[in-house]
């Protein structure tokens, strides 16, 4: 039997109040797929592998290699993956680019990519970005997140390690082994980001819900993210692509299975749902789109910019400002206030081209800092 989904109640409703999760597995966006062929691609290294676990994204190596042998053998998979993912995707096939302007507070992302970190940076929103990193005694102190609960100052959270510090990377049980060891005792994951998810004791403040993407249900991926966010499947959901409350208890509200599944009877992929919860944000809940909740309050000052009531502009921006309280909102309000005090001399001067371009710097502050103002 078919569940379905009611786009607004199940998923746009908790997007709104900022209680729904992402989770990017690693079969999203078929990076595990591309990263094996990538690999295998390689012929010094297909020599040496005597299998691939594709559920698992595994490699066993040749039972006649030495351990030096298959350490390197390691090395040089890690290699090509930090090759790979340090391409940048092309325009057309970077669904990065929707995810970010969705407001999701925390995206939990299972692959060691930065695609989402790096198309944040390029649309300059200001967010957090961790990673937890295996082989580290001690976790990167300059990533400690500051807040997780915020939607315009997003979280986004690699588990499994990133492909730049290839030390980090899961590639063979040696490495899962010690995964397994060191997340489960210390360092876990970032204190902040346990809190927002009430790991520990599977308690919440409010209900989380969680969007899985790019998981199957039979790897090793699924079954730790759901131990982590301590969630228990009593059922398994044979043949079910969609799951809510009912079949799953802690608040799932959608698990991919296999490559496609229904809502409402209609089929979707991973991308094609992500374009879908966009279109439906932009159809009946815009305030999901931070681009969107940017252009309404430009809306609402432009008017006063134009008409040269610049300070009440100022002053909004100054209170929008205080009011988050992000890290470095004091490097904000100082190029505010250099900017309030040049316009009150253009306009001493009357010193029209002056003025204008003050308005033209204010917009230009404005849109790269939208998370500041939304």
């Amino acid at each position: 039997m078919e569940e379905t989904i009611n786009w607004n109640d199940d998923i746009l409703t908790p997007l709104k109040d900022n209680n729904l999760i992402l989770v990017l597995g690693p079969d999203f966006n078929n990076l595990r797929e591309n990263t094996a062929n990538a690999i295998l691609k390689d012929e010094r290294i297909k020599s040496r592998i005597s299998h691939y676990d594709e559920n698992s994204n595994i490699f066993i190596f040749n039972e006649n290699l030495s351990t030096a042998a298959c350490r390197a053998t390691a090395c040089d998979i890690k290699s090509v993956i930090k090759s790979l993912f340090s391409e940048a995707l092309t325009e057309e096939k970077n669904i990065y680019n929707y995810i970010s302007q969705l407001s999701f507070s925390c995206v939990i992302n299972l692959s060691p990519d930065e695609y989402l970190k790096n198309t944040l940076d390029k649309f300059n929103y200001q967010q957090q970005y961790s990673s937890y990193l295996l082989r580290s005694a001690i976790q990167d102190s300059a990533k400690i997140l500051h807040e997780v609960d915020n939607i315009n100052y997003p979280v986004t959270y690699n588990l499994f390690g990133l492909y730049a510090k290839p030390n980090s990377l899961i590639v063979t049980y040696e490495d899962l082994m010690k995964f397994f060891s060191q997340i489960f005792s210390k360092p876990s994951i970032d204190d902040k980001l346990k809190e927002y998810l009430k790991i520990e004791d599977g308690t919440q403040a409010s209900p989380k819900q969680f969007i899985f993407l790019g998981f199957r249900y039979e790897s090793w991926h699924m079954q730790l993210i759901m131990q982590l966010l301590n969630i228990h499947m009593h059922n398994e959901p044979a043949n079910l692509n969609l799951n809510n409350n009912s079949k799953i208890p802690g608040s799932i509200i959608l698990q991919q299975i296999q490559k496609y599944f229904h809502i409402n009877n209609q089929l979707y992929n991973e991308i094609d749902f992500i374009k879908k919860l966009y279109e439906e944000c932009q159809a009946s809940q815009p305030d999901c789109i931070r681009y969107t909740q940017l252009i309404e309050f430009w809306k609402r000052v432009e008017p006063l910019v134009n008409a040269g009531f610049i300070d009440e502009v100022f002053n909004e921006m100054s209170r929008r400002n205080n009011k988050i309280n992000l890290p470095s909102s004091s490097n904000f309000e100082n190029q505010i206030t250099s900017l309030k005090t040049e316009y009150k001399g253009y306009v001493q001067s009357n010193d029209a081209d002056g003025i204008k371009s003050i308005q033209t710097r204010l917009i230009d502050l404005a849109f790269n800092n939208k998370e500041r103002l939304l």
